[in-house]
């Protein structure tokens, strides 16, 4: 069971989702970065694993950030944009709502159902996205 979310309640939690998702692209980079110092380092050193254990607790920093945006109810729906999904109802179909960082609200869903990855306008009102409910 999961949380729908009605376009105002997505948006509202916005300032919220933005300054961790901030954070995450952040600490996910210095990751990639250690693990590209790491790969390149002679092995067995004190170097090598000084980076090691600095990937080792980046990596506990990526999972700690992803179930704090999870706990808010949003899911990172693309790490490389930053792009989240709101669950959410239109009409009697189950939806992503999508939010990429820069922008203030919600403007495009996605299907849960099928396999199309594409994002969708959000051209009807507000009003046809249900207010918070458990499905």
């Amino acid at each position: 069971m999961f949380k729908l979310f009605s376009i105002e309640q997505a948006n509202s939690l916005i300032p919220q989702v933005d300054s961790a998702l901030a954070e995450l692209k952040e600490v996910t980079e210095d990751l990639r970065k250690t693990g590209r110092q790491l790969r390149d380092s002679e092995p067995w050193t004190l170097e090598a694993r000084n980076l090691y254990f600095e990937s080792v607790f980046l990596a506990g920093q990526v999972r700690t950030l992803k179930q704090q945006i999870d706990s808010l109810g949003a899911r990172v729906a693309d790490p490389e944009t930053g792009t989240l999904g709101f669950p959410s109802q239109l009409g009697a179909e189950l939806v992503w709502l999508t939010w990429e960082p820069g922008g203030e609200t919600v403007t495009h869903f996605r299907r849960m159902a099928g396999t199309s990855r594409d994002s969708i306008p959000l051209v009807a009102s507000p009003e046809a996205v249900t207010e918070s409910a458990s499905a």
